[in-house]
């Protein structure tokens, strides 16, 4: 990469990586691209990474929620394959 981001928080280091995921994933030609995240995780208050938590708890009343997101259990490979085999 040629660029850095500065940022002020966790939740807009977090923004960040996910928009940079989605326009990788966008120029190499992924249509819906999956972020992948684990439960229990936390990642922010913005709407993105609201949606990358891993607490619905949190997550209640502020629906709908951006669409993407898979949560899966920490060390869950099996799962994570499978995500990579279905999309």
């Amino acid at each position: 990469m040629d660029n850095v981001f500065f940022s002020n928080s966790g939740s807009e280091a977090n923004e960040t990586a996910i928009k940079i995921a989605r326009l990788k994933s966008k120029k190499d030609g992924i249509k819906k691209p999956i972020i992948i995240s684990m439960s229990g995780s936390w990642h922010g208050r913005t709407l993105a990474t609201l949606t990358a938590t891993g607490n619905a708890k949190i997550k209640e009343g502020f629906g709908p929620l951006p669409e993407g997101f898979v949560c899966v259990k920490f060390n869950d490979t099996p799962s994570i394959k499978k995500i990579f085999n279905d999309h």
